[in-house]
């Protein structure tokens, strides 16, 4: 025995191929070393180095059998039920297996690949009595199948042993037929095969399967003594051109038609002699020694191709809620991942092998792509899609001037401007989106190390209830300065001396970090405007209207602009806070550009300057982008009193239970904010008719029921109530 080449102990893939060359043989022994987790008293300290098979080959037929390595004399015997191991007989050749019954007169069959997951049929002859049977041939996972109650596939889409596992294919099942039509004697063989022949007698048809599957797929016709005919392909469905036979001292001249068409799951290679038949009388016929003459049917072609496109796969870690500081440090946003493609032709398989061969080519894609995500965490800046950006402000620059010179050469100027527009652009939205991210990222680490979970709790609510995201660098500066005086008396009073240093300490981050999380919180919602408005993303052309609103389970109705807003604004409004809420109505008020809108659980009044000229006939249509600005947000379960007069639908919630917004979009918009001592807020929202409102109405008091019986104890007076208990 000889040494192996050198190989890592910590492979990237979590397993390695060795190859151990026999001493004195041109023989090897292939094994795979695997790293795993050390169990026991050594977990979570120490890998350990596993060493197993390669391959195992297992006779799941009837029959005993031998296998070889192809292009070899030497070959190892494998009884019915049994299975061994596969190693190199000689290792400057390709490891390709080839097969045979260990009984006379059976020859060996074509070979196989054993790397390759999936399915594999062999032609197995005999010499002696004619037989054929063909031998199914599935590689799969061996670490799988083993496991197969837990069904546990190795996450990084590497496997150390595969399994080859041999059996008949007793359902006799062919990929392709030969149909004679002519007198003929034909001879049939695949491309490279010319001894393992095929004779297809005059008026008969032969099933066909390839004498070795890894070699091209060409078959190749011949009129022994006469002539080759061609070579043909019998996945491509064709017509080629006729073909002429001159006339010997005992037949006449001859014209062949050679064709190739489906017939179901079947693809069959025609021969007919004009001289006897109508072409497309024989097309689609089959028959067994006899001749069969009958009408075409249809001819319908399947496709076979199953492609999946993916121009990229954007991949994003944001983490909304930065309790856990770590999720600062990995916020990513938009990395384009590219995947390769993965073509497989002609493949027989188990979903299970199937599912193997999917996991192996993506997981192999994604860690080529892995680098990407590192250079565009947001702590850093995203590097990556910085360049990215300025790359393409550079390209739109040059490719727009040089097609301006080209179209005229006084047209340098104008492409010039042009292309520096685009430039300038692009650099504005790297520049801004580099320092949204940083900020941002910064903000969250800032956030989630030196602030405890009573702030963060805090500012969440203050963010959902002002929609405000920053108090100012002042009023944190204060903050923190009352932080830094209360916290060494805090500690003192809980672990006395060691309480006030680390009060101390506490106190004088939270003096710092306070107005810098500020200042970053401001400053990434500056460079976060600047972004959305350079975006070289955004497209000027507006759409003539909003999507229409779909359900499985409901007919397709008439299109309704109010009811494609009101599930437009859930899907998009605060940052998408209500995507997952239930639609239920939304009317437009009588003034422009408003609306209330109404799900199961809250009543909104929302604004959106964009459609202020909706339904004129100057309206200039829907941006790509909507700004929505929600006035007033209230729960159901908050409304105490609901009632209409005239065109005006009048509510009443309770103070705890409402969140006024006050946004500047002009003098007309601004919303009344109540004083915080008031108990109840008095809310009148007018809509364009007394019919309308009266709608709006009627579905309010509707929800509000239902709400109601999902929880109770809540209380509705209507006017009439009122009334009778004024009475009382």
């Amino acid at each position: 025995m000889t040494w192996s080449a050198p190989f890592p102990l910590a492979p990237s893939s979590g397993s390695t191929n060795v190859t151990i060359p026999k001493s004195n043989a041109t023989g090897a022994f292939l094994i795979s070393a695997t790293l795993i987790t050390a169990m026991g008293e050594l977990s979570g300290r120490t890998k350990a180095i596993a060493f197993q098979p390669r391959y195992i080959i297992c006779n799941a037929c009837n029959k005993d059998l031998c296998f070889k390595q192809k292009g070899t004399n030497i070959f190892n015997y494998l009884p019915v039920g049994k299975h061994c191991h596969l190693h190199l007989s000689d290792f400057s050749r390709e490891l390709l297996v080839s097969l045979r019954f260990n009984d006379r007169g059976w020859q060996w069959s074509g070979c196989f690949l054993p790397d390759c997951l999936g399915d594999v049929q062999l032609k197995m002859r005999n010499y002696i009595s004619g037989e054929l049977i063909m031998i199914r041939v599935e590689v799969q996972n061996a670490d799988l199948a083993l496991r197969d109650e837990k069904l546990i596939p190795r996450s990084d889409g590497s496997y150390s042993t595969q399994l080859i596992l041999l059996s008949e294919d007793k359902t006799g099942f062919m990929p392709y037929r030969i149909d004679n039509f002519s007198m003929e004697r034909l001879r049939i063989y695949q491309h490279r095969c010319e001894s393992m022949e095929t004779i297809v007698h005059p008026y008969t048809s032969s099933k066909y399967a390839w004498d070795e599957p890894y070699y091209a797929h060409r078959i190749i016709v011949e009129v022994p003594g006469e002539q080759i005919l061609g070579t043909y392909n019998l996945d491509n469905i064709q017509e080629d051109a006729p073909i002429h036979l001159p006339s010997t001292s005992e037949k006449p001249e001859r014209k062949l038609f050679i064709s190739v068409h489906a017939d179901g799951a079947m693809k069959v290679l025609s021969i007919i002699d004009s001289s006897y038949h109508i072409v497309r009388d024989t097309i689609g016929s089959n028959f067994a020694g006899l001749k069969d003459k009958r009408k075409s049917e249809p001819e319908v072609n399947f496709s076979e191709v199953v492609k999946f496109h993916f121009p990229f796969v954007g991949i994003s870690l944001m983490s909304s809620n930065p309790k856990r500081g770590i999720m600062a440090l990995v916020d990513v946003e938009g990395v384009p991942i590219l995947l390769g493609q993965l073509s497989i032709q002609h493949l027989m398989a188990s979903p299970r092998s199937l599912h193997d061969i999917l996991v192996r080519h993506y997981m192999r894609q994604l860690l080529h792509g892995i680098y990407k995500l590192f250079g565009s965490v947001g702590v850093i800046g995203n590097p990556l899609g910085f360049a990215r950006n300025i790359g393409l402000g550079i390209k739109d620059f040059m490719s727009v001037s040089s097609r301006s010179v080209i179209q005229s050469p006084f047209g340098i100027l104008t492409g010039v401007v042009e292309g520096s527009k685009s430039l300038f652009s692009n650099t504005i939205y790297a520049l801004s989106s580099a320092t949204t991210q940083f900020s941002k990222s910064a903000h969250k680490w800032i956030v989630a190390f030196t602030f405890n979970e009573q702030t963060v709790a805090n500012n969440d609510m203050l963010c959902q209830t002002t929609n405000l995201h920053s108090k100012g660098v002042l009023n944190e500066f204060l903050e923190g300065l009352t932080g830094f005086l209360q916290s060494p008396i805090r500690g003192a009073e809980k672990h006395g001396l060691p309480g006030v240093l680390s009060g101390v300490a506490m106190g004088t981050i939270g003096l710092v970090a306070r107005p810098v999380a500020s200042l970053l919180e401001g400053t990434a919602k500056t460079a976060q405007s600047i972004r959305n408005r350079s975006s070289p993303h955004l497209s000027s052309h507006r759409r003539v209207r909003l999507p229409r609103p779909l359900a499985r389970e409901l007919p397709l109705s008439p299109y309704s602009w109010e009811d494609a807003i009101g599930l437009t604004m859930l899907q998009q409004a605060d940052e998408a806070k209500y995507k997952d809420e239930i639609y239920v109505i939304c009317k437009s008020l009588k003034m422009a550009g408003k609306f209330i809108v109404i799900s199961e659980q809250h009543v909104l009044v929302v604004y959106c300057s964009c459609l202020v000229g909706l339904g004129l006939l100057d309206f200039a249509g829907v941006p790509a982008n909507l700004t929505w600005v929600i006035e007033m947000e209230m729960k159901l379960e908050s409304i105490v009193l609901v009632d209409r007069t005239d065109a005006s639908v009048n509510i009443v919630v309770s103070n705890a239970e409402v969140t006024c917004r006050h946004k500047k979009v002009g003098s007309r918009h601004k919303s009344w904010v109540p004083p915080i001592s008031a108990p109840f807020i008095y809310l009148s929202v007018e809509l364009p008719s007394d019919l309308e409102a009266e709608d709006v109405l009627q579905v309010l008091l509707s929800a509000i029921q239902i709400k109601r019986k999902k929880r109770c104890g809540l209380q509705v007076l209507h006017r009439a109530n009122l009334n009778k208990a004024s009475s009382c």
